[in-house]
């Protein structure tokens, strides 16, 4: 693209998780912050990133949902399954956490000692291109827990934005004896929260939202625990999921952002 005045940047398509565990105050989501030099840098987001062409390559690795399935699902003709793959790689490579299963259907070396050592050490040969995506699984005879993904959202950056991702946000409860660490490069903090602390940090100006996290985080908000959250998203699963293009407007002298189903959303973007 010639990057003329009108033109509207590709929208990356990108996929991203919320992973979430219960605590005594209810559902906990992990929050990332990512870089001031990233995309979306400086904001409290949830761990994910873009498709990369390793992602087609592990179809084979995926458990228990088919290439048609996650198709369906996705409402895409076909590579349904690199956006599970995608999500699955991204949470390990931000936060050290693998949404893998072995031949057994255990959690990623969950039948061994020093678990945790071992995923930390695959992550840093991961993270350091010792070992690409899917040696990684392939070696270790691991498997994508696709089936653990709940897929609930569908959002897609503002056309006026340069740079633009097409991003489907899963759902998936933290794997029983792994635990969350940041990377301490592209993310720079991590956070459990609840949605409802998320959601008043982000009001008190303690953290920044991007607005789908905020918007999706509302919609947890009421939830008590996690067994509740993950029927919901079982069921947001089971449905077409429309993409939601928000649209920035003006409003007086300054701007705020619509999304489908506002009364003053473009006619001309409406789903």
């Amino acid at each position: 693209m010639s990057g003329g005045e009108n033109e509207v940047s590709e929208a990356r398509p990108s996929a991203t998780v919320l992973l979430i565990r219960d605590s005594v105050a209810g559902p906990e989501v992990l929050m990332v912050e990512r870089s001031k030099h990233v995309a979306f840098g400086a904001t409290f987001a949830f761990p994910g990133g873009v498709l990369e062409a390793v992602d087609t390559t592990v179809h084979e690795c995926c458990h228990g949902l088919a290439g048609f399935e996650a198709n369906e699902c996705l409402d895409v003709e076909s590579g349904g399954l690199d956006y599970y793959s995608a999500a699955a790689r991204e949470m390990f490579e931000e936060t050290g956490v693998l949404l893998a299963r072995n031949e057994a259907g255990q959690w990623a070396f969950s039948d061994t000692p020093n678990a945790l050592e071992k995923l930390s050490d695959l992550r840093a040969q991961l993270r350091s291109s010792d070992i690409d995506w899917q040696d990684l699984l392939t070696q270790n005879s691991f498997f994508i827990a696709a089936n653990t993904l709940q897929y609930v959202s569908y959002w897609e950056t503002p056309t006026v934005r340069p740079k633009r991702f097409s991003t489907r946000f899963f759902i998936a409860p933290l794997p029983p004896g792994q635990e969350s660490l940041h990377d301490g490069d592209e993310i720079v903090d991590s956070r459990w929260l609840t949605p409802g602390n998320a959601l008043a940090m982000d009001e008190s100006g303690d953290i920044k939202l991007p607005f789908p996290t905020l918007n999706i985080l509302q919609q947890l908000a009421n939830f008590n625990n996690c067994a509740d959250l993950l029927l919901w998203a079982a069921e947001r699963n089971a449905e077409k999921t429309e993409r939601i293009l928000p649209v920035v407007i003006r409003d007086g002298d300054s701007y705020r952002i619509t999304v489908p189903g506002d009364p003053d959303y473009p006619v001309e973007n409406g789903q």
